[in-house]
């Protein structure tokens, strides 16, 4: 695959500059909001407290528009509450998941 000329980056490592750079180019018309209130299925929203790069006030817009969702703010996360609070993440997606799915 060849990347279009501008695109940063190198082959075999897409790290941070090739994902922002995306969402430079795609951010102005990239919004789903207006499709959320169709989700029909048990929706978990996750966020950090800290993420500067999906704000809680996105998180809450999202947990807004999409009927009968979850919003869980993990209060010592930034934008990876896997990572920064593994456990409690893990926790919060096996207790949901037994919630929406109990006979799984």
């Amino acid at each position: 695959m060849t990347r279009p000329a501008g695109v940063p980056g190198r082959r075999g490592h897409e790290g941070g500059e090739t994902h922002n750079w995306c969402f430079q180019q795609n951010r102005p018309a990239y919004d789903v909001k207006p499709a959320l209130p169709g989700v029909r299925c048990p929706t978990l929203i996750t966020v950090g407290r800290h993420d500067w790069v999906t704000p809680v006030a996105s998180s809450e817009t999202i947990a807004a528009l999409i009927p009968d969702s979850q919003l869980v703010i993990f209060e010592k996360s930034g934008h990876s509450p896997p990572s920064d609070e593994p456990e409690l993440f893990r926790r919060v997606v096996r207790d949901f998941l037994a919630e929406v799915a109990p006979e799984a």
